[in-house]
């Protein structure tokens, strides 16, 4: 949830409809994405130019690790993201680029740069 109110994830069990855990972030705008099958849950960080990747192991976020884009005055405004074994490619809305993020050591590896007002999230 992105929106009105608090941002977070939340897990619901597919078999009983209910809420089986759930992690609340400071902003977040669209992406999220699982790593390392499944293990591992990153998570757009919105305005606050962070990723948020959280251990995930039956149906249970973990205390996640943060990893930085950049600072707010950079506007890159983290949306889309989408993970491959070892990066996460992270779209800035604002910015008109995407970075690859090392996941191992969270640390932007490159950084793509798109024609102004592409959008690409």
């Amino acid at each position: 949830h992105c929106g009105y109110g608090d941002h977070e994830v939340r897990v619901i069990s597919l078999e009983t409809n209910q809420q089986v855990s759930s992690a609340r972030i400071d902003q977040s705008f669209y992406g999220m994405s699982f790593i390392n099958n499944g293990k591992q849950l990153a998570v757009s960080g919105g305005e606050d130019e962070k990723v948020y990747v959280f251990p995930f192991a039956d149906g249970y976020l973990g205390k996640p690790s943060v990893l930085s884009v950049g600072t707010k005055d950079d506007k890159f405004v983290v949306s889309g993201l989408a993970t491959t074994g070892n990066e996460i490619l992270v779209c800035g809305l604002l910015a008109h680029e995407m970075k690859i993020l090392d996941l191992a050591s969270g640390k932007v590896r490159n950084q793509v740069k798109f024609a102004d007002e592409a959008y690409p999230y």
